[in-house]
């Protein structure tokens, strides 16, 4: 399943952290006098279910993140090799 394309960036961050952009979208709502808020109150057992979620994701994505910006360099570099990016391209 190709994430990105079906979902794009906020299927991205679901599957990476797991933060769900449509709860926070209606919680901004809620905030913003846009839903009434009662509404909120059935928000919050999925709200903190997935905070704890996230937080328990996150060293793992710190780490992922650690190991792709050592390995950068390399990856950039094979990545021109294959012609997917230029020269140019790899120095921004």
């Amino acid at each position: 399943m190709d994430v990105y394309n079906e979902e794009g960036f906020d299927g991205i961050i679901n599957k990476l952290l797991g933060l769900d952009a449509e709860m926070i979208d209606k919680i901004v709502d809620i905030n913003e006098g846009k839903i009434p808020k009662w509404k909120k109150i059935t928000l919050i057992p999925s709200f903190v279910k997935m905070v704890n979620d996230v937080w328990k994701k996150i060293p793992d994505v710190i780490t992922f993140l650690k190991i792709l910006n050592q390995d950068i360099p390399e990856v950039s570099s094979t990545l021109e090799e294959l012609g997917y990016i230029s020269e140019l391209r790899q120095r921004c």
